[in-house]
């Protein structure tokens, strides 16, 4: 078996019991039916005990992904600077706040429009001082500015709020929030500071509808791949042109982490499409 396989096996093994040793941590500090938890590690974080994802990793281990954003550091091209990270669905801030107090980036802006994620954001952006350097934004990044749109409210999963596509009936409780664009939001796009994180649970195509400014710049673009959820909001063809100005992605939930040709991009999405799966993509 080749090494890099090897190591893949070995990578998704110690995460898968990392991943049991939270679960049983968090359910035993659930049983002293505390509703928050304080996180003192590299970073301080609070976190809601009723968050089973997000909130238990940062309990268990003290970050959620932050090794992807390192694993991304590592594509961005050569002389990249680091400047800005443009953090959209910050959730608790478990991505900008690291970034920042590590050093990874000089400043951050955090996009983030669930009312009780984005209070613990903004606290834990306190907790760890770096208020001067990540600027909080309570609002849904989309087309247009200054409308509303509904998010549906996850039960056990705090990082899985969903807008609700126009066309779909909300499905479970619902709130309205407003809306931003990216464009609006970070002026002076530079593809050689900036990077731009997104994990919004399939809403992606509609964030890049308004940064179009970014687009053309092509600003690095880390984001959730999910086709399922893509396709409730725009067409295939609609989402590829959004990424027409890239020439290269790459998977970073793929064994081998090659720069692929855009051309490649449409035979991935029909194949996670028909699997109902996601990855992670960075755009180049």
């Amino acid at each position: 078996m080749p090494k890099s396989r090897r190591a893949h096996l070995w990578r998704r093994l110690l995460k898968r019991i990392q991943a049991i040793w939270c679960q049983l941590r968090w359910n035993l500090m659930g049983m002293r039916q505390r509703d928050l938890a304080l996180v003192e590690r590299q970073e301080i974080y609070i976190v809601r005990r009723r968050d089973a994802y997000i909130g238990r990793d940062i309990f268990g281990t003290g970050t959620y992904e932050i090794e992807k954003l390192i694993q991304v550091l590592g594509h961005l091209p050569l002389g990249h600077k680091h400047t800005r990270l443009i953090d959209v669905g910050a959730n608790v801030g478990s991505i900008c706040i690291p970034a920042v107090t590590r050093k990874m980036f000089h400043c951050s802006i955090a996009v983030e429009p669930e009312p009780t994620n984005f209070r613990l954001l903004q606290v834990n952006v306190i907790l760890n001082d770096v208020q001067e350097s990540i600027k909080c934004v309570q609002a849904a990044a989309g087309r247009d500015a200054s409308t509303t749109l509904l998010l549906r409210l996850a039960d056990r999963n705090f990082g899985d709020h969903q807008v609700v596509a126009e066309a779909l009936p909300p499905d479970g409780p619902v709130v309205e929030v407003p809306t931003i664009t990216l464009d609006g939001l970070a002026q002076d796009w530079d593809s050689m500071a900036d990077l731009i994180w997104m994990d919004v649970q399939g809403f992606e195509a509609v964030v890049l509808q308004g940064a179009e400014g970014a687009l053309l710049e092509q600003v690095p673009i880390t984001m959730e791949f999910w086709p399922r959820r893509i396709s409730e909001f725009c067409s295939q063809d609609q989402f590829l042109r959004l990424l027409r100005g890239y020439s290269k992605y790459v998977d970073l939930g793929a064994v081998s982490e090659q720069h692929r040709d855009i051309s490649e991009l449409p035979g991935l999405y029909r194949k996670h499409l028909a699997l109902n799966s996601s990855t992670d993509l960075l755009f180049l």
